[in-house]
C-alpha cells in the first residue's frame, strides 16, 4: 500500500484551501461590483452573492467531515455486501460441477462452460484491482481540487461545479459498492 499518497493529497488540499481563502474576498467583491452594473430590467442583489459566499465557506469547513461520512457509509455498505469470494472456492465449485458423471458430449460442453466461467471470473477478479486504483485516483483528485470547486459555488453560473464535486464523490463510492456486489 502506498503510505505517502494520503499525506501528499492532504498537503495539496491544504495548499488549495489557502488559495481558496486568498481568492474568496476578491472574487466576492468583484461579483458584488458586477451585480451593481445590472441593467434596469434586473434588480441588483448583492445579498445573494454574500449568502453564496457564506455557504461556500461552510461547505469548505465541513468538507473533510462530509467526505469522511460519505466514505464511512460507502465502506460500511460495501463491507456488509462483501461479494468477493476467494478464487480457490470458486474454482472448487466449478470443478465439482465438472467432475460429476455424464456422457462425453456433455463433458465437452461442460468443459467449455467451465473455461468460460473461469475466464470471466478471472477477468472480474483482476478488474477489482483496476477499479480500486480508479477509485483511489478519482477520490484523490476530487479531494485535492475540492477547495477550488467549492469556490466556484459563489458565482451562480459556476455553481454546478460544486454540485458535481459532491455528485462525483457519491459516484465514486457507488463504484466501490457495485464492485462488492
Amino acid at each position: 500500500m502506498i503510505n505517502w499518497l494520503p499525506q501528499v493529497c492532504n498537503e495539496l488540499h491544504n495548499e488549495l484551501a489557502v488559495i481558496y481563502w486568498l481568492m474568496i474576498v476578491p472574487l466576492t467583491a468583484f461579483l458584488v461590483m458586477l451585480e451593481l452594473f445590472k441593467t434596469a430590467d434586473k434588480q441588483p442583489d448583492a445579498g445573494k452573492i454574500i449568502t453564496r459566499a457564506i455557504i461556500s465557506i461552510i461547505l469548505l469547513i465541513s468538507f473533510k467531515e462530509t467526505i469522511n461520512l460519505i466514505a464511512f457509509i460507502g465502506d460500511g455498505i460495501a463491507s456488509r455486501i462483501d461479494g468477493l469470494a476467494k478464487m480457490d472456492q470458486i474454482v472448487g465449485t466449478l470443478k465439482e460441477g465438472f467432475n460429476r458423471d455424464a456422457p462425453a458430449l456433455y463433458k465437452v460442453r461442460e468443459a467449455f462452460i467451465f473455461l468460460l466461467n473461469f475466464l470471466s471470473y478471472f477477468l472480474a477478479y483482476f478488474g477489482i484491482f483496476i477499479a480500486n486504483a480508479l477509485i483511489h485516483f478519482v477520490w484523490s483528485i476530487l479531494f485535492v481540487c475540492a477547495p477550488l470547486m467549492i469556490l466556484c459555488y459563489i458565482p451562480e453560473a459556476c455553481s454546478g461545479i460544486c454540485k458535481n464535486l459532491y455528485k462525483g464523490l457519491l459516484t465514486v463510492i457507488s463504484w466501490k459498492i457495485l464492485w462488492s456486489v
